[in-house]
């Protein structure tokens, strides 16, 4: 029995080298990779800067909702000490 010789090494990486099987990626790859990465930061900054602005009206609110709310009691504590008995 005659054993197959195996296929040189250094062949096979030689072969590779020129074809599709290289490291790394291409332009395209790399573009598209940036333009969804763009798309993704775009739509984020958006959500970012929308809960921002509402945060900031809420806040806004509820501090005008507190001086109304200490007006009355202002306006309660003077009726009280200033009743008129005519």
């Amino acid at each position: 029995m005659t054993r197959a010789k195996p296929a040189p090494v250094a062949g096979l990486l030689s072969a590779r080298r020129g074809s599709h099987y290289e490291a790394g990626f291409s332009l395209v790859e790399i573009m598209i990779s940036t333009v969804i990465l763009a798309m993704v930061s775009a739509g984020s900054l958006g959500m970012f800067t929308v809960t921002t602005r509402q945060a900031t009206i809420s806040r806004l609110l509820q501090e005008e909702e507190f001086a109304i709310r200490m007006d009355l009691a202002s306006i309660q504590n003077m009726n009280d000490r200033f009743t008129c008995y005519s």
